[in-house]
């Protein structure tokens, strides 16, 4: 898929009353246009209590795409900055997402992380919430076996699971340089009672 993106950041505040606080209400706008899929985000970051060392904040996120597919989440955060160099923080979110068969599914997103000048260390648990499977007509298959002829509802699924990742930075460039070039490896595992496990390392 060819895919061309762009991103436009802007601070939420005043270009009047300059701020003590070391963090800034922030918004971020990213679009994603490919020959098979094409994407548009927003993300707003609010900070709710911060000092020195640590950001206490909400997070407002959406996303729509070109198949009538959209999702927003909710949620609030906190970080906290060492004297050895790591940040660490945890968060929690709602997320509402309709599907493209337009229907709605929820689910809690809990999430750690571990972050570093070369090191990036992330997880996150995904638990479905509310109504977690939706029939679907379109889905429906009819399969032919010699005089015998097999009916499957079609659905819709929500599943519970999991994902974690690990980043380095390749130290091609000095540490204070703004471009940084990083490696990423990673995996994710998701389940249902009614459903094939979806894994991958």
């Amino acid at each position: 898929m060819l895919t061309a993106s762009f991103v436009t950041i802007a601070d939420a505040k005043a270009e009047t009353a300059p701020s003590t606080d070391k963090w800034q209400p922030r918004i971020d706008f990213e679009g994603k246009l490919g020959n098979e899929r094409s994407l548009g985000e927003a993300d707003l970051l609010i900070p709710l209590w911060q000092n020195n060392d640590s950001l206490l904040f909400a997070n407002l996120r959406g996303r729509m795409d070109n198949d009538d597919s959209y999702e927003g989440n909710i949620g609030v955060g906190l970080r906290h900055m060492l004297d050895n160099g790591w940040n660490l923080g945890g968060y929690g979110y709602f997320d509402r997402r309709k599907s493209p068969y337009d229907n709605f599914f929820n689910q809690v997103t809990l999430g750690v992380e571990a972050l570093s000048m070369d090191w990036d260390l992330r997880a996150n648990a995904y638990i479905p919430v509310g109504e977690t499977s939706h029939f679907e007509e379109s889905l429906d298959t009819v399969d032919f076996s010699g005089t015998a002829i097999t009916y499957r509802a079609g659905e819709e699924r929500s599943m519970s699971g999991y994902d974690a990742d690990i980043g380095w930075r390749i130290p091609v460039f000095s540490p204070e340089d703004d471009k940084q070039l990083r490696i990423y490896a990673g995996g994710y595992r998701f389940t249902d009672s009614r459903a094939e496990t979806i894994r991958r390392w």
